[in-house]
């Protein structure tokens, strides 16, 4: 099957109207580390969703302050010190440094083009990379979350707003026509102007 949705998530179905994205990407992640880090999955490991209620949860514990900086926090804490933050595989051109634990590359991109997300997929992520994107918008105080994963043999997208998407599972990692709808996919989000990534690597 070529690039398409496999799965429909309802990011307004929570207690926030604007949304629960960041906590259902922040889970999404949690599971595809688990699933590569503990019982050595490959790309099948991103055919997961939480559901509305257990993202709801999370954002409720984001809300009282049990994660001091949001996602940032979890996913530092929850999830990937021990795998993503000592391991520096990934192109690290460009990179800034947030001073965060579990991130090995990261960066601001301002109006991302379909271009700039082909090259980053391509050139920058590598088999086992997850990248969490936290979006905004200039002037506004809203944002999104999207989630991306780059598995051994086909990419996966969530976007909370619409779903996940994967590529063609019988091309091999990563197929051109994958790489540039994926691409064109990521540059449909240029709605939100900016763009702060940070990649991590699910395989010690």
């Amino acid at each position: 099957m070529a690039w398409a949705r496999q799965k429909v998530f309802n990011n307004a179905g929570g207690a926030n109207p604007a949304g629960v994205c960041e906590a259902a990407v922040c889970l999404w992640q949690k599971h595809i580390q688990t699933s590569v880090g503990q019982f050595n999955w490959g790309s099948s490991a991103g055919d997961y969703l939480p559901t509305t209620q257990q993202a709801d949860n999370l954002y409720q514990e984001f809300e009282l302050g049990t994660y001091a900086i949001r996602f940032l926090s979890y996913l530092g804490t929850q999830i990937f010190p021990s795998v993503a933050g000592n391991n520096k595989v990934g192109d690290i051109k460009a990179a800034e440094d947030f001073g965060v634990n579990f991130s090995h590359y990261s960066g601001t991109q301002l109006n991302a083009t379909a271009a700039f997300w082909e090259d980053f997929i391509n050139d920058r992520m590598v088999r086992g990379d997850a990248v969490f994107l936290n979006l905004s918008r200039t002037g506004l105080a809203e944002g999104h979350a999207v989630g991306i994963y780059k598995g051994t043999d086909y990419i996966w997208v969530f976007d909370p707003n619409h779903g996940l998407y994967r590529g063609n599972a019988n091309a091999g990692c990563c197929s051109a026509a994958d790489t540039t709808l994926a691409a064109q996919q990521l540059a449909g989000l240029n709605y939100w102007d900016t763009v702060v990534y940070y990649g991590m690597h699910m395989r010690a």
